[in-house]
């Protein structure tokens, strides 16, 4: 084999081979072709990508097949260090190893073009140009191309700042068509020699400008040939670290200007100067900033704030891409209240503060202000002031030096005498009385006269604003004049030291009279010293109202339905140009002026729909009469029907013996066809599909055939026809255990409770009994009862109202002695002592044992007045009186109340007019009156 001159390197090798072979041997020696290699060659694949031929210590070398006119790169690297670049010192020879072809350092990839060799060639490394050898393991790598696409070498880093730097490197022989691809990572992993690794960037030079780094960062980067269709490997240049950045905070950081809405925030610059400018924050919590506001100066005014609001506030400078100092907190500050006009959007303007000269005429604050700035002004005391915008609906309001404190306020131009005040003032400008802003330049004017004589009023203001009258009062000036000139006008224009005033009046309020309605009025009032005369103050503006609008009148209601009704009325007088106005709510709280009606009606009458029904309704009506409307007029209130099918309420159960119950309700309104009950040992709620135990129309059902000692739970709904209610629980009873004859299979009858009249006669309370009921019985204390039946061997017993105990029981007749038991008992038939039951009629009785004289004449001291009653009677005794009973001429008990007391009142206004007995129990006193009820 021949040798191939890839570059002068190689020529100057081939010609110390050719002189070496003369004068010595053949074998050449020396040239780093010392060590053993692999037996078997590579043979590359030719398609621009690395590829390891083996790993194995320095000073070895592989075989490799060879194409003629093929590009060859030879790579080393440590094996466990291939981020580091590459390294070794590598030699090309023929196969044999007797002739040099090309040698160098793998740190800058050895090159090589076959030509028209061919076959085997040897590719050795050690660890340097003197040939060592190394226990470290190197990568044998190689690029193979089928065309040349060489990289660049000799790479450099220059011009390293804190977030740039300039990547450098020299051109192969043959430059790449298409320029250069770099990579820059701040990770070491080499980018692969493939296209599956995309590059950072492109340059058609052999330089490149890197920017927006990170200061104090370091940074690694490759670049390599781009070929067009091919690019050379990846050349490694190794790392650079950027400089650090000095980023100073501010200082002095400070608040000013706090106005309602906004605040100035400023600061002192840091040295150096931050190159970016700065980032501030704020908020209402303290909480430390995660978002910032970008600026360029040292001072910024803070705007949309709240008024009464404390907020917190920072500072940072900015260095460079993402280099900050530290945040600088500057505390807390806390904007005013904002009652008044003290807020300003734009701040304020100019910063000096504005001293007047006083000379009578008008000077210039600023020709380029806001609305929603102020400015600071210097005053005297006992000085005439005016102040004034070139916007003539402008607001103006004048307050204390921190805002906090209104001096005077009102719209453009505005005169005030400074009184005992002297010092700074702030000088609000805003678009309205409403405090908007407006950022429309506008000049802003100052005139004062230190002439103090004749002081104007203050604090003009207008009432009783009728539609031919109105009123206006003033605060006496401190000069305390012999009169005040008053001038109005229905044109915004101030008057000035000539204008003919309207009128004079020695004292602070006038009536201005003959005014036109509907029209809107300016006044002005002055101090009249003779000869001396204030300057003019604005007391503002005024409307006079139109024509009077009268109320209509008759409200009522009808055609009243569950869901709607009717509302009419007698017109008003005028009838009004625009109809009428209503307003209805459920509740009783009468709407304002300010309240939205809830219609409109233009006849005298209105249809109310989509009501609620059994709600009660509360109306008002007004007089619409265009520009103005009457006051409102309450119609009162109107109450919609009920819906259809609701559901039965007051759910009670009561009679529970050991095998019945009675279950009653309060009917639901409008009543229903009937009613349906379901009970269950099961508290499971039942459905609309559940089948009822059974229906009845009226307000209780007797429940039979129970199990002793069971807890039953009950529901009833309305059955409407078409239609049922929800099903209503009414809780659970449970029965009374098997034993004493309390039992009652037919339940409770009659359903009155009956009151003896203890004449010693027997007294029948019904004639169709049956054996297995029973009847409620009032007692009184200290009485001798005996009840009987029609049947001689029906069993009789007696129990206490609650059915939880037996006080006597026995064959008919059965005599008892109430002893202490008050209030009513349990009358219970029985056909034996077995407590059978038989539905056959027998007479049930009682009879009571009473010596009502003696006992009447012991409670001598008893009281009832008024007698004749329309509603209430008074009851009145010596001693505690326990109850009262009111019995009508039948015997009946119409009414009955525990009193307690030695005084009471009976209410009689649910009873009929008529003849009444009344008994009144005292102790073991009983006495009965006669009481009419009118």
């Amino acid at each position: 084999m021949k040798a191939i001159i890839i570059h002068h390197l190689h020529q100057k090798i081939a010609i110390v081979l050719i002189a070496s072979a003369l004068f010595f041997s053949t074998t050449i020696l020396g040239q780093c072709t010392n060590g053993t290699g692999t037996v078997s060659a590579f043979t590359p694949n030719y398609s621009g990508n690395i590829e390891t031929i083996q790993s194995i210590s320095a000073g070895h070398f592989a075989k490799v097949n060879i194409l003629p006119n093929k590009y060859y790169t030879f790579v080393s690297s440590l094996q466990n260090q291939q981020s580091n670049g590459y390294t070794g010192f590598i030699t090309i020879t023929n196969e044999d190893g007797s002739l040099v072809l090309a040698n160098g350092y793998g740190s800058s990839p050895l090159f090589w073009q076959s030509n028209s060799d061919t076959g085997v060639i040897r590719y050795y490394i050690h660890g340097s140009s003197n040939c060592t050898t190394s226990v470290a393991q190197y990568n044998y790598s190689i690029v193979s191309y089928n065309s040349l696409c060489s990289a660049p070498t000799n790479l450099t880093t220059t011009n390293i700042t804190n977030s740039s730097a300039t990547l450098n490197w020299t051109p192969p022989a043959s430059p790449p068509g298409n320029g250069y691809q770099y990579y820059i990572s701040q990770d070491s992993t080499p980018p692969l020699n493939t296209d599956s690794t995309p590059p950072t960037g492109y340059s058609l030079t052999n330089s490149k400008v890197i920017n927006n780094l990170n200061q104090n960062t370091t940074y690694r980067w490759w670049v390599r040939s781009s070929c067009g269709t091919q690019n050379s490997i990846w050349v490694y240049y190794g790392a650079f670290t950027t400089a650090a950045t000095i980023c100073n905070q501010p200082s002095n950081l400070s608040i000013s200007a706090i106005t309602g809405n906004s605040a100035l925030l400023s600061w002192t610059a840091p040295s150096p100067t931050p190159s970016d400018g700065y980032q501030y924050y704020f908020n209402t919590t303290g909480t430390t900033p995660i978002t910032q506001f970008d600026t360029d100066n040292t001072s910024v005014t803070l705007n949309n704030l709240q008024p009464s609001t404390t907020y917190y506030y920072w500072v940072k400078s900015v260095c460079g891409f993402n280099i900050f100092s530290p945040w600088l907190f500057g505390g807390s500050f806390t904007t005013l209240n904002g009652q008044f006009c003290n807020v300003a959007e734009y701040g304020l303007y100019p910063s000096a503060t504005f001293t007047p000269t006083c000379t009578g005429t008008a000077e210039n604050i600023a020709i380029d202000a806001y609305s929603g700035e102020y400015s600071n002004v210097a005053i005297n005391a006992n000085t005439n002031y005016t102040f004034s915008s070139s916007v003539a609906t402008d607001y103006i309001t004048l307050t204390s030096q921190d805002g906090s404190t209104l001096l005077t306020n009102g719209t453009t131009p505005l005169s005030w005498n400074s009184g005992t005040n002297s010092g700074i003032i702030r000088y609000y400008f805003h678009k309205s009385v409403a405090c908007d802003s407006e950022n429309i330049e506008r000049t802003r004017s100052i005139t004062c006269n230190s002439t103090a004589s004749c002081l104007p009023p203050s604090n003009l203001s207008s009432f009783n604003v009728g539609s031919s009258t109105a009123s206006i009062s003033w605060t006496a000036a401190v000069s305390n004049p012999s009169l005040y000139d008053v001038y109005f006008s229905t044109s915004n224009t101030a008057p000035n030291a000539a204008t003919i005033p309207n009128g004079s009046i020695g004292t602070t309020a006038a009536t201005l009279s003959s005014l036109s309605v509907s029209t809107t009025y300016y006044f002005w009032v002055r101090s009249n010293c003779n000869p001396l005369v204030s300057s003019w103050v604005s007391g503002g503006s005024f409307t006079t109202t139109a024509t009077p609008c009268n109320v209509p009148s008759n409200i009522t209601k009808t055609n009243i339905t569950s869901s709607a009704a009717q509302i009419n009325w007698t017109a008003a007088s005028p009838t009004p140009s625009n109809g009428y106005q209503f307003y209805y709510s459920t509740i009783n709280t009468a709407p304002i002026v300010s309240t939205t009606p809830s219609g409109n009606a233009t006849a005298n009458s209105t249809n109310l729909s989509g009501l609620v029904a059994a709600t009660t309704y509360y109306i008002w009506l007004r007089s619409n009469c265009g520009a103005s409307q009457s006051v409102w007029v309450s119609g009162g209130s109107f109450t919609t029907l009920a819906a259809t099918c609701n559901p039965p309420s007051s759910l009670t159960s009561s009679g529970i013996t050991s095998s019945t119950a009675q279950i009653s309700w309060t009917a639901a309104s409008p009543a229903p066809t009937q009613y349906d009950v379901y009970f269950s040992t099961s508290n499971t709620t039942p459905t609309a599909a559940t089948t009822p135990v059974g229906s009845i129309t009226g307000v209780a059902a007797n429940i039979i055939d129970l199990t002793a000692g069971t807890t039953y739970y009950f529901w009833v709904r309305s059955n409407c026809g078409s239609s049922n209610s929800a099903w209503v629980y009414g809780g659970s009873f449970t029965t009374i255990a098997q034993g004493a004859c309390i039992d009652a299979l037919y339940g409770q009858y009659p359903e009155q409770q009956f009151t003896p009249n203890c004449t010693g006669s027997f007294q029948t309370i019904v004639t169709d009994a049956y054996a297995g009921e029973f009847s409620f019985v009032d007692v009184y204390p200290n009485r001798t009862y005996t009840f009987s039946s029609s049947v001689a061997t029906d069993f009789i017993t007696i129990g206490d109202g609650n059915q939880t105990m037996v006080y006597t029981s026995g064959i008919t007749p059965l005599t008892w002695n109430s002893g202490s038991v008050t209030d009513v008992v349990r009358f219970y038939l029985h056909t034996n002592s077995s407590c059978g039951s038989q539905n056959v009629n027998r007479i049930r009785s009682v009879k009571c044992s009473n010596t009502l004289e003696v006992e009447d004449n012991q409670m001598e001291s008893l009281l009832l007045f008024p007698n004749p009653t329309t509603n209430l009677l008074h009851v009145t005794y010596s001693t505690i009186i326990d109850s009262v009973f009111i019995y009508n001429i039948l015997g009946q008990l119409v009414a009955k109340q525990n009193i307690q007391a030695k005084t009471g009142i009976i209410n009689l206004s649910e009873v009929s007019a008529g003849t009444y007995f009344v008994k009144v129990l005292s102790g073991e006193n009983l006495k009965t009156l006669k009481v009419i009820k009118e």
